[in-house]
């Protein structure tokens, strides 16, 4: 069984069709049988297949009628966990090299690696923590994250701004989530917002905008996608523009997205039916070829998305009025 890329799909459906002679008396003169039996494992992928099952549907010939069909479901372990990427993502003191100044805080210049797991770069960076009186960057305020986190606008307060950055382990082609939080004290002019940062995740560069509303404290999350296209992949978090003298960065975080894995599979009339666990944020559509050797996969135009809670299913109308297909279902940031 030739692989197929898990990062595009857990399962691919193969819909054979092909002309049946037909029953003369008892005798059957021909027999299309396209899967081997037991279990096909290649990393995440396992397709679970009875030999001899030929394809779905109803096959006459003279007083003869074969009633034939797939599973109708497979049995299938729950993908684990997505695991955490990023080292120290809330910015804490795990190697005790916070060393503060009479104000609580720590500025770092470019190229400083004193936050364990990161690098500073473009400007100089403060990084706060909270003491014993309970005071941190700025005084009086903490952080739901854990007892640290940075201020991009550095000690200046001017632009350019400070970046911390840091290189992750990666897979080409797999998709994944990043995560972060943006704070401002709308309580004091002087912290207050609205502010930018700038995020650079290997060749893709995207900017987000905080506009807090509401008095004291506002921590604002923010998520975006990326495809990674080598093993390597650099993230990095850089002060665009504030209002006032802050820009705090906080919680960190870059997770795989799960591999998308079939949960069942069925035939209803003319139409196939894939359901899955589908992830919030991203787009699903099936692709289609006729040749696994030869040929580029296209879409599948006319498929019927619906959502049951967690669940999605794509409906293929008509699909067995087609020739012999392999399907997949490819998820997209």
């Amino acid at each position: 069984m030739k692989a197929i890329p898990k990062t595009l799909i857990s399962l691919a459906v193969t819909l054979l069709f092909e002309s049946i002679a037909s029953v003369q008396g008892a005798s059957l003169d021909g027999l299309g049988v396209y899967v081997a039996g037991g279990t096909s494992s290649s990393g995440a992928i396992d397709l679970i297949a009875a030999i001899g099952q030929p394809y779905a549907g109803v096959l006459n010939g003279g007083s003869s009628t074969i009633n034939s069909g797939f599973y109708g479901a497979l049995a299938i372990d729950p993908s684990p966990d997505p695991q955490e990427l990023v080292v120290n993502g809330s910015f804490e003191n795990l190697a005790h090299t916070f060393a503060p100044d009479r104000n609580g805080v720590m500025s770092l210049p470019p190229g400083s690696t004193v936050i364990p797991g990161w690098t500073v770069v473009s400007g100089s960076l403060l990084w706060g923590g909270v003491n014993d009186n309970g005071s941190v960057l700025p005084s009086g305020a903490a952080t739901p994250f854990g007892h640290f986190y940075v201020d991009l606008t550095g000690s200046t307060d001017t632009p350019p701004y400070a970046g911390i950055t840091q290189a992750i382990a990666t897979t080409p082609d797999q998709i994944y989530d990043v995560s972060f939080v943006l704070g401002t004290v709308e309580s004091d002019g002087f912290w207050s917002g609205p502010v930018s940062v700038t995020v650079t995740v290997g060749f893709t560069t995207s900017e987000f905008s905080s506009i807090p509303t509401g008095p004291d404290w506002q921590w604002r999350k923010f998520a975006t996608h990326f495809t990674a296209t080598s093993t390597i992949t650099a993230v990095t978090f850089t002060g665009n523009s504030a209002a006032g003298h802050l820009i705090a960065l906080d919680n960190v975080s870059v997770t795989a997205v799960p591999t998308l894995r079939i949960a069942a599979f069925a035939v209803v009339g003319n139409d196939l039916l894939l359901r899955f666990p589908a992830t919030a944020g991203h787009s699903y559509l099936i692709e289609r070829r006729a040749d696994m050797t030869t040929g580029a996969w296209e879409t599948v135009t006319g498929v019927i998305s619906t959502n049951s809670g967690d669940t999605r299913q794509l409906t293929i109308p008509d699909s067995f009025g087609e020739p012999r297909q392999f399907y997949r279902v490819k998820q997209s940031p």
